[in-house]
């Protein structure tokens, strides 16, 4: 079995793929590979190792299922803003251009990542 290869590649689907479309992406490769069906039990094993690692990786994060979710991470950004805004006055590109400065990225990445919620 493949040590270095894509789970989502295994499955056949995209990295922005809900849980529910990597069960069914599952459940048909299973079907299709599954030994007592006369398939291929490595291959089955392969594909069952990805599912559970993917699935486990999207039922785990789950802001909704932690009520202090929201209200830790809107935190966390109205931090990041205040620091980015004091350390705006001395950056240079900042000054220049904003798009070039760490902080900045981190501040926009944060703020698309709460919006996609």
């Amino acid at each position: 079995m493949p040590t270095k290869r894509d789970y989502y590649e295994i499955l056949g689907v995209s990295k922005s793929t809900s849980a529910d479309d990597i069960k069914k992406a599952y459940r048909n490769l299973a079907m299709k590979y599954h030994p007592d069906k006369g398939g291929d039990a490595e291959k089955f094993k392969e594909i069952d190792e990805a599912y559970k690692f993917l699935i486990n990786k999207k039922e785990s994060f789950s802001p909704s299922s932690d009520p202090s979710y929201s209200y830790n991470y809107e935190y966390a950004i109205n931090n990041l803003e205040k620091l980015y805004f004091s350390h705006k006055k001395e950056c240079e590109n900042c000054k220049s251009d904003p798009t070039k400065c760490l902080w900045y990225n981190a501040l926009e990445i944060s703020k698309l990542f709460i919006k996609r919620r």
